[in-house]
């Protein structure tokens, strides 16, 4: 090998080096923004939603004013209550228009805006999440038995779902899209990250499954673009059967809840007080879009 060649190979291995340094001290120093994305909304913003809701605020355990909207079941009561977590991005004004696959199903519907996002005060981190979790799991607590919570978490929020879970009993856990922990995603979404750091926030989300004495049901497409399948898969040994867990081929991240599997699988969690264990949804359902699904 000549000199050139031998200079030429070392500039190239600088470069790598610089390159790889360069990517880890941004997700160091960015992470914060990639995991919280919030959209925050004026303090005089009005929610619009064609069905009948409550606004509520509740003070979590260190202070901050947590905003919330409550949907009433219609038609017959079950007399229970879904509490519902949202994703890293957005607001209630979107999360909560998903309440009618539950309030339509008799099951009262609230779901919380962390701080940060939508009306809610405050910088959004890990903790901070817990902690407004908690206090609507507490603002619950007031009007409902344990037996009468079903705790739902969707992306980012199956974590806050998995600590709540974790440290209050309930009925019922339910995850859509979730991940063995928020490192796992990055490594698996960048493979080439060594990440020798801990992020600041982690959500533990298979640790805290272990924890849970809960029913617990997860929902996951083999399409994820954000959340890979392969993560949510991860959590598999934590439940006790695979039946717990609803695989959607060529599911995405969104739209989930448009897939007939998924409306026939929430029909046997909240309906006919049935597990899947008991009562298995066909191995194959046609869904409105011409596509499969099926437990695995």
């Amino acid at each position: 090998m000549s000199k050139k060649a031998a200079k030429n190979g070392i500039r190239l291995l600088g470069v790598i080096g610089l390159t790889f340094l360069i990517l880890h001290v941004g997700v160091y120093i960015f992470q914060g923004y990639i995991i919280f994305q919030p959209n925050p909304l004026p303090s005089d913003y009005t929610f619009q939603f064609e069905d009948p809701f409550q606004e509520r605020w509740i003070t979590s355990e260190d202070g901050n004013e947590v905003n919330a909207l409550f949907f009433e079941a219609e038609g017959n009561s079950q007399g229970k209550v879904i509490l519902y977590l949202h994703g890293n991005s957005d607001n209630l004004q979107r999360w909560a228009s998903y309440h009618p696959d539950f309030t339509e199903r008799g099951y009262d519907f609230l779901a919380i805006d962390y701080r940060g996002y939508g009306k809610s005060r405050g910088i959004p981190s890990e903790e901070g999440l817990y902690a407004d979790a908690q206090s609507a799991y507490d603002h619950l607590r007031k009007s409902y038995e344990p037996e009468q919570i079903y705790i739902f978490g969707r992306s980012l929020g199956t974590g806050v779902a998995g600590y709540v879970a974790a440290k209050n009993p309930a009925a019922m856990l339910m995850l859509e899209t979730p991940y063995y922990s928020i490192k796992d995603i990055f490594k698996r979404q960048a493979p080439f990250l060594y990440l020798p750091f801990d992020l600041r926030s982690e959500f533990p989300l298979h640790r805290y499954i272990e924890e849970a004495d809960l029913p617990t049901y997860i929902f996951h497409g083999t399409a994820d673009e954000i959340v890979p399948y392969s993560s949510a898969a991860a959590i598999k040994p934590e439940l006790p059967s695979d039946e717990h867990f609803l695989t959607i081929p060529g599911g995405r991240h969104k739209g989930l809840n448009t897939y007939e599997a998924y409306q026939v699988y929430l029909d046997q969690i909240l309906l006919e007080e049935k597990s899947p264990l008991e009562k298995p949804i066909s191995s194959t359902t046609t869904t409105p879009y011409g596509q499969t699904s099926k437990v695995n």
